[in-house]
């Protein structure tokens, strides 16, 4: 009998107060994001940085040998505003990603899924605790206004 694949998809957003603004940076990025949950590159990642007004910022992505991660990073507006995207047929922790954007970002606010309860993220613990909860989506304040 043929294994069935488990499909993985999360999707993370925050707000950031120290977003990634160059593109070599945001390609380093990935690639310890992917070397964090076990995965291998099959191409990228590459990134671009767009300079249009009201979209300015970094985008990029890496296809790995189970699917996909895609980031992108707007930094106009303060706190700046990051969304990532990973998807994989592959086993991977979400709490590893978790736990590589609050080592690497200074992330304010995170929102349960399921419930639409938003908490501010003081410290890494606290990151950890509502983790165990069901945080893992975060949302932009301007985002939520608009819906």
């Amino acid at each position: 009998m043929t294994k069935v694949l488990e499909h993985k998809h999360i999707i993370i957003r925050a707000e950031v107060s120290e977003p990634i603004t160059r593109r070599n940076k945001a390609i380093k990025f990935l690639n310890r994001i992917i070397k964090a949950i076990g995965m291998k590159a099959m191409y990228g990642p590459t990134a671009s940085y767009c300079k249009m007004h009201g979209n300015r910022g970094v985008t990029a992505f890496a296809i790995i040998e189970t699917s996909h991660i895609a980031m992108h990073i707007w930094d106009e507006p303060k706190p700046a505003l990051l969304q990532m995207d990973v998807y994989s047929c592959g086993e991977f922790d979400h709490t590893d990603i978790c736990k590589k954007l609050m080592n690497d970002f200074n992330i304010h606010k995170m929102i349960n899924n399921a419930t639409g309860d938003i908490q501010n993220v003081e410290t890494h613990e606290k990151h950890l605790e509502l983790m165990k909860l069901g945080y893992v989506h975060y949302e932009h304040d301007s985002q939520k206004s608009q819906k």
